[in-house]
């Protein structure tokens, strides 16, 4: 399995992706990251464990999804993906290239 790619976690509250959501996420998954590493500075990460402040990030996350990928997965699901994932999106580009 490709370290880029991420599976849905059973732990948490939010009902699972499907394979074809969880699919379509993961084919974006480095633009995600992207967007995270580019948006959310090194001093703000810790703020980013609040979900008030979290949510709106992962909503402009969404919005930079190609239009086809947009309409297959709902924001809501995304926005639950991107919390059940948030220690490895919030990750430090650094410290992923050294895993």
């Amino acid at each position: 399995m490709n370290s880029e790619t991420l599976q849905p976690m059973t732990e948490t509250p939010a009902p699972p992706l499907n394979a074809k959501v969880l699919d379509a996420i993961n084919t974006c998954l480095p633009k995600i990251k992207q967007v995270f590493q580019e948006k959310v500075k090194p001093g703000a990460r810790v703020a980013m464990q609040n979900d008030e402040l979290f949510r709106p990030v992962c909503a402009m996350a969404y919005s930079t999804l190609p239009f086809p990928v947009r309409l297959f997965v709902k924001e809501d699901t995304f926005i639950s993906f991107c919390f059940t994932h948030r220690d490895k999106l919030l990750q430090p580009a650094e410290t992923e290239a050294a895993a």
